[in-house]
């Protein structure tokens, strides 16, 4: 059986398709779902067809988060979760340096001398703070190998 044939059914019962038919209908059929597209976040209903607040929903996500975490214990992922964090902040950080250039050359254009000093201030922060992240990174990184080798190292030996 083709992969075509599980997600497509025949029609059953017509000689030929109409135009505008094709040959075979899709498997799911958008009218068959029984919530509605116009069914808004604030409208869904539990089970028994009592409308869900919000504080149940975030308690279902404090659950899943608690779960989540109690699952990563084990594994000590920590050192790499930072990691990953210190990556998003790096891209964030940087998003915002490469808006640096066109701030400056507004501030010339329209000769507001007064804010350069705190604009160059502001703009030298975010370079330290760049440096510093990128730093960290490598760091970790680098700290992270070492320990990965010597956790691989025990384990063959």
């Amino acid at each position: 059986m083709s992969a075509a044939t599980l997600l497509t059914v025949g029609t059953a019962g017509s000689s030929s398709p109409t135009a505008g038919e094709s040959a075979r209908a899709p498997l799911l059929d958008p009218s068959q779902h029984s919530s509605s597209a116009s069914e808004s976040y604030l409208d869904q209903q539990d089970e028994g067809g009592r409308p869900v607040v919000a504080a149940e929903r975030a308690a279902v996500d404090w659950r899943f988060l608690r779960r989540f975490f109690g699952m990563l214990a084990p594994l000590r992922p920590y050192p790499a979760l930072l990691l990953v964090l210190l990556s998003v902040a790096e891209a964030l950080v940087v998003a915002r340096v490469g808006k640096v250039a066109g701030s400056f050359y507004k501030l010339v254009v329209d000769r507001e001398t007064g804010r350069l000093v705190t604009f160059f201030l502001s703009a030298a922060g975010l370079f330290v703070l760049v440096t510093i992240i990128r730093a960290t990174n490598v760091w970790l990184s680098e700290l992270l190998a070492l320990r990965w080798r010597g956790r691989l190292t025990a384990l063959i030996h």
